[in-house]
């Protein structure tokens, strides 16, 4: 097998990491990161648990990088347990580290649209973190499968299919209607409004009295109930906070908005969760308000290189940012002819839910959506 055949980052990233120009804790870590993994490579040392030890390693060191982002709250052991309960756990932790990649690489280049979302839709936010909020995000947005895969777990687990499909959903029904679920859901919700509002006069703080009946809290309840992991990944990581609260009231407000807005961003890159949406009313997202939303999304819908042992070419060649235009370079020749009309119908389904005032996405030609009035 060919060298590259092992490898599970690009070197097309490591040499992106090796110029971020943000001022921030984890830029250091990053380029150090690619310079270590360069060293797997020109040692020949690239094996998957190699390359799985650097990772943690690195995701530890990013945590360990203020003393706000881990203490009780964690997101490794989660993390680690669901890669346990699943055939293609390793394969989730690649995917989602190359993800946060990404994404690291987008806000160092448009780090004026993360700017002004802070000091728009969180004006008195002391020591504000963009860079912690989309680690959150991009490292719990896939830990709600086993809901969605439920059918097949109980399989691998007992050998037998289950029967009783009713049960299931009286089981998400308790979740969904407990009392920590509730809470939760209501706050979504407050959060939602903050944003969606035309004027920002002031910091979103959690809202005692949202809302009722809401149709992001109808649209979820659907998702979360029937199909869809989206909304149960985002609910995963809020009922691992209301477990670990930390003791310190600095610390819960630091922790507080930053949590939320990863939960609140994490539904929408899921194609199911955007259907309940639309149903509902809610057929689009503005990106100046939903930043962490939006690249999540359209980072998802690119990224599907490396996940399996012996992978052929890349199809994600390379990502590059003018301005505020994050664009994706992809050899489409070696995405199977058979998948181009499902990603072609993904990227126009995914372009027609964001309104791109601030973030703005381009497919290549190939998967390009011809552009319509709104």
């Amino acid at each position: 097998m060919s060298r590259s055949g092992l490898l599970r980052i690009p070197e097309w990233i490591l040499e992106d990491l090796e110029t971020l120009e943000r001022r921030h804790p984890f830029t250091p870590i990053l380029a150090r990161f690619a310079k270590k993994y360069r060293r797997l490579i020109d040692s020949r040392i690239w094996g998957e648990e190699h390359q799985e030890n650097l990772l943690r390693r690195t995701l530890r060191a990013l945590l360990n990088s203020d003393p706000r982002f881990t203490a009780t709250y964690n997101p490794l052991a989660l993390l680690g347990f669901f890669e346990q309960t699943q055939n293609h756990g390793r394969d989730h932790y690649f995917h989602s580290f190359t993800n946060f990649l990404l994404g690291s690489l987008v806000i160092d280049r448009c780090a004026g649209v993360f700017d002004r979302f802070r000091a728009t839709c969180f004006p008195s936010a002391a020591g504000w973190s963009t860079e912690y909020v989309w680690l959150l995000t991009v490292f719990f947005h896939d830990v709600g499968y086993p809901v969605q895969k439920y059918e097949q777990i109980h399989e691998m687990v007992f050998g037998v299919s289950p029967t009783d499909g009713e049960r299931l959903v009286a089981q998400r029904r308790e979740a969904w209607d407990s009392p920590t679920y509730r809470v939760a859901r209501s706050q979504m919700v407050s959060l939602y409004e903050h944003l969606a509002q035309g004027e920002i006069l002031s910091d979103w703080r959690a809202d005692p009295f949202p809302p009722a009946n809401h149709p992001l809290d109808r649209a979820f309840e659907r998702s979360f109930l029937r199909s869809g992991h989206g909304v149960a990944s985002g609910m995963r990581m809020l009922a691992d906070l209301f477990r670990n609260i930390p003791e310190s009231p600095p610390h819960r407000q630091f922790l507080v908005p930053h949590i939320f807005l990863a939960a609140l961003s994490i539904p929408f890159h899921d194609w199911p969760v955007r259907e309940c949406l639309r149903e509902e009313g809610i057929r689009a997202i503005p990106t100046g308000r939903f930043p962490f939303a939006s690249l999540l999304a359209f980072l998802d819908s690119i990224q599907e290189d490396r996940r399996e042992r012996g992978q052929g070419p890349d199809i994600l060649t390379r990502l590059s940012v003018r301005g505020t235009v994050v664009e994706a370079h992809m050899n489409l020749e070696q995405l199977p002819a058979e998948k181009l009309p499902a990603k072609r119908r993904e990227a126009a389904e995914l372009k027609s839910f964001l309104i791109e005032d601030a973030l703005q996405f381009q497919y290549p030609e190939g998967l390009a959506p011809i552009p319509s009035a709104r």
